[in-house]
């Protein structure tokens, strides 16, 4: 059966699954229902209920983390594959430790946030990712679709929105593609026509605000590249060292270590694959093709040789996709 299970505490998982194997525990679509509290050293059958979901969602999920000094423990229904309910509390580092999920006398409540709306934190954030535009209460502005908001999750619970700022807001041709966090830091990938640029925000713990660093020339991914990031440590919250992960079309790829804190202006080479081809002479640039029917500005890359004649008389081949909000982005193929 499906299964989904994660430690609460040291002697406590949330799990989900088939109990009893008749499916009634499972959604229609197959996934966990219910959620029970199973402590250390008893058997399944005398896990507690905890939670459960609707037999028409996707799937019924519970789960709790520690981040940043903070305790957070939400229960999830997954509505359908594109729309959610959180619900919420805040615990302490010695609640969760001494008091098992069923035991706990904290109240959970749910989230107002829009169904479609993604919900993360960093520290006593809420990290809220809109699939729609968004009228907050209580904020003279209205978040844009596909913006990434951000306020003190305490405030969101009283739905006062006042304070919400969005440290990304999409426009034409500039999406957000990815989050990565480390210590102290959220960065983003950010897709500008289909060229990746990292933008990097740094919190503030005391004043609770956010302000975004700048690497300068040296942080500039190159056109015709990609990279993606991932924590240095399993803790991400440990230190601002990060893994980044390079190539594009003329670039084989390598596995380089960087710091948030220079904006991955600084990078060192730790392994990278075997060129499978010479790339001494060869350039990427990045055009512009205009649609003769509403003016839309649609992007290219070329790969070219540098001395090449742009006269029309070269061979060229021609390669395209777009489709399920996927972009091709720039990549190694040899």
């Amino acid at each position: 059966a499906k299964t989904r299970i994660s430690y609460r505490s040291r002697d406590e998982v949330l799990v989900g699954t088939d109990f009893g194997g008749d499916g009634s525990t499972l959604t229609d679509s197959g996934y966990p229902r219910v959620v029970k509290s199973w402590r250390r050293g008893t058997p399944l059958e005398e896990a507690v209920t905890v939670f459960e979901g609707e037999k028409t969602d996707v799937a019924a999920h519970m789960y709790a983390f520690h981040d940043r000094g903070f305790v957070h423990e939400f229960k999830l229904r997954s509505i359908t594959f594109y729309t959610s309910k959180y619900y919420y509390r805040s615990l302490t580092v010695e609640g969760i430790s001494e008091t098992t999920a069923d035991e706990e006398s904290t109240p959970f409540k749910e989230v107002p946030i829009p169904e479609d709306a993604e919900l993360d934190t960093f520290a006593d954030q809420a990290v809220i990712t809109l699939r729609t535009k968004f009228e907050a209460p209580g904020n003279k502005n209205a978040f844009e679709t596909g913006s990434l908001v951000t306020l003190s999750i305490s405030e969101l619970m009283d739905n006062d929105w006042s304070n919400a700022v969005a440290i990304f807001t999409p426009s034409d041709g500039r999406s957000l593609s990815s989050t990565t966090e480390c210590k102290d830091y959220i960065i983003l990938k950010v897709l500008d026509n289909v060229k990746t640029n990292l933008e990097f925000w740094k919190y503030n713990l005391a004043s609770k605000t956010w302000e975004q660093q700048h690497g300068g020339a040296d942080a500039a991914i190159p056109v015709g590249e990609d990279v993606s990031l991932h924590s240095h440590c399993r803790d991400a919250s440990s230190d601002n060292t990060l893994w980044l992960w390079r190539d594009g079309y003329i670039v084989p790829d390598t596995l380089e270590i960087a710091s948030a804190d220079d904006c991955c202006a600084k990078t060192e080479r730790v392994k990278s694959k075997p060129a499978m081809f010479d790339a001494d002479g060869l350039l990427v640039e990045q055009r512009f093709a205009e649609s003769a029917d509403d003016g839309t500005r649609i992007p290219y890359f070329v790969v070219r040789r540098e001395d090449l004649a742009m006269d029309g008389s070269n061979p060229v081949l021609l390669d395209a996709y777009g489709g399920f909000e996927i972009s091709m982005l720039p990549g190694y193929s040899a």
